[in-house]
């Protein structure tokens, strides 16, 4: 151990030696780190598709050829028109159209749901880190004035930079999650309106040629009668 501290402070104090016998062992310890487990690896996907990623996918490429629900509403239908409610399922918003609702829509719910609470997880854990690398960095500054090293601006990362910096990139990707959610929400919005307004107009037009109906009928009688 006092072999190891000597070799390291006479790397600080610019030993070439030294200093190339540090870089030699902490390569030897990166090659000796073990490798990313099956568990972990089974988190990507067949295609290679992360979670985070699969969260951004749509609805619409969960089947194949299957329309996107901002094709909605379609100008004409066979029968008719069904208005949908906006629905808000723990953040996630969605129209439904019919009750029960589709398994691969619960689906898609779910997943976006279990990717908000992987995100949360994540966040308290990476704030957990950035406050233990803070006191690693302070316990490794304390030691070496204990032990009378004089170190100068180490360029090197410190052991709070990594969980920092995975902490900024979670809330970006969050803060981005937050923007495209309220916009898919106001566009399902501005859908529930089109086919609201559609239904009534369609409603009007079945008034309208349902009264022609009877009218032609009641000419038709008047007609027979004389």
């Amino acid at each position: 151990m006092f072999k190891a501290l000597d070799t390291l402070h006479n790397a600080i104090n610019g030993d070439t030696d030294a200093y190339k016998r540090v870089v030699k062992e902490l390569d030897g310890l990166k090659a000796k780190a073990p490798k990313r487990s099956p568990a972990r690896q089974q988190e990507r996907g067949r295609d290679g598709v992360t979670r985070n990623q699969q969260d951004e996918v749509q609805p619409s490429a969960v089947i194949p050829n299957r329309p996107s629900i901002f094709e909605r509403p379609y100008p004409t239908l066979s029968g008719r028109r069904t208005v949908p409610h906006l629905i808000n399922t723990n953040g996630v918003p969605f129209l439904r159209y019919k009750k029960p609702q589709s398994s691969t829509l619960s689906r898609v719910i779910t997943d976006k749901i279990m990717a908000h609470e992987n995100r949360s997880i994540k966040k308290w854990e990476y704030q957990d880190q950035v406050q233990i690398g803070i006191m690693e960095d302070a316990w490794d500054k304390d030691l070496s004035r204990y032990c009378g090293l004089s170190i100068p601006d180490d360029p090197r990362p410190k052991w709070r930079t990594a969980p920092s910096f995975a902490l900024e990139e979670l809330q970006n990707s969050s803060k981005r999650h937050l923007e495209r959610t309220r916009e898919i929400g106001l566009n399902l919005y501005r859908i529930m309106e089109k086919e609201r307004a559609l239904a009534e107009k369609e409603r009007l037009a079945r008034r309208d040629e349902k009264h022609r109906r009877h009218k032609a009928k009641r000419l038709a009688r008047r007609e027979a009668d004389k």
